[in-house]
């Protein structure tokens, strides 16, 4: 059997996601660390407050996706107000 592993960048996974139902882990700009779940490109939860912690946040975002059943994204790049 051989094995055979895809590397897809940013650009090429974004059409993939944004037909998916994902939670998205993220950096705003004043240096904490966010979550929002975003379903069809729209944003249906979101955490009402920023985590100095990025392991913090990634424990209750990965939380959040499986209670949704859906995937979970990290990014490091600063919030653009618009889901990625």
């Amino acid at each position: 059997a051989t094995t055979e592993i895809y590397t897809l960048s940013l650009h090429d996974a974004l059409p993939i996601l944004s037909a998916t139902h994902y939670v998205e882990l993220y950096k705003d700009d004043a240096g904490e660390w966010r979550w929002r779940r975003i379903k069809s490109s729209d944003i249906v939860a979101n955490s009402a407050d920023g985590y100095l912690s990025r392991h913090y946040c990634h424990q209750v975002a990965e939380a959040e996706a499986l209670a949704h059943d859906c995937d979970l994204i990290i990014t490091t790049d600063h919030d653009t107000g618009e889901p990625s």
